[in-house]
């Protein structure tokens, strides 16, 4: 009995000791890193979460990031920037055009922001999708005011990318026509579209020869590119050389019209829009991108 009372002894001893002493340390110094709302958290909450549903993640959280890859976080004054960027030209387009209730219905819920690029043996990865859910843009860090201000610049790296993804998303909710895959259907190549040099894609009549992995590709390339991209759509489209080996040709525009013309039926008839009255508001806001602030 005695060695048991001087154990039940030292046991309160030591719980009053450690509990005494886990008084004077005060708060933890650990904090969850989703505690402080920032003015920047609350500035996309307000014009990016609240309008169109779409969380923005910037804090590179273990759970939301591709392990594949070594990535860091991005700086959050470039997050901001470029978020102002993709809701100017991307969602207020939209919205402009059909209103915010269109991308709450039809849109993917995640916006992603990583520091550098996703680099593997054989490409570079500026954007990526998941599942008709989630958007990640790439090297953030590398940002310039300079490259934010280029609305050719934009275009080409990021806004075609988010024209790309969410054409997914209509795809996913109303099916195109079969008849556009019948189009090019001998000469998709699957993952192997990296064996196809550019004019060579246009001579199938593939805008670019990532179009030429599939169907559904093909289309995301062909609405993304046409309404971001118009000097390049037409370029390719004019685009001729002498037969001099294997690289001589000329653009299959037969093709990619055939393949135009199913698309803007398709956008018309199932989402009500119009291609061109698309473009024509995305191109002015491009050339109104100069004043936006975008400081950093």
């Amino acid at each position: 009995m005695k060695k048991i009372r001087i154990f039940l002894l030292l046991t309160l001893v030591t719980t009053c000791f450690w509990s005494c002493q886990e008084e004077k340390l005060g708060p933890s110094v650990i904090q969850d890193s989703d505690a402080e709302f920032t003015e920047m958290d609350k500035w996309l909450y307000d014009n990016l979460t609240v309008p169109y549903n779409i969380n923005v993640m910037y804090k590179l959280k273990d759970i939301q990031t591709n392990t594949d890859y070594n990535v860091v976080p991005a700086t959050p004054s470039k997050c901001l920037a470029l978020a102002k960027v993709v809701k100017y030209l991307w969602a207020s387009t939209y919205d402009e055009y059909l209103g915010a209730d269109f991308l709450r219905a039809a849109s993917f819920r995640e916006l992603q922001f990583e520091g550098t690029y996703q680099y593997s043996s054989s490409a570079i990865y500026k954007a990526t999708a998941s599942a008709g859910i989630k958007v990640t843009l790439c090297g953030i860090n590398s940002l310039t005011l300079s490259n934010l201000k280029d609305p050719n610049y934009v275009s080409d790296e990021y806004l075609k990318t988010m024209f790309h993804e969410h054409t997914h998303i209509l795809n996913q909710k109303k099916p195109y026509p079969a008849s556009f895959g019948n189009v090019c259907g001998p000469d998709y190549l699957g993952d192997d579209y990296g064996t196809r040099a550019d004019t060579s894609a246009y001579k199938l009549g593939f805008i670019t020869p990532y179009a030429g992995s599939s169907a559904g590709e093909d289309m995301a390339e062909m609405v993304s590119i046409y309404v971001t991209k118009k000097a390049y759509w037409e370029t390719v489209m004019k685009w001729e050389s002498p037969n001099v080996e294997s690289s001589g040709g000329k653009t299959d525009v037969a093709k990619l019209n055939e393949k135009l013309s199913i698309v803007r039926e398709y956008m018309k008839n199932s989402w009500n829009i119009d291609l061109d009255e698309l473009r024509a508001l995305y191109e002015a806001r491009q050339a109104n991108l100069a004043n936006l602030d975008l400081s950093f």
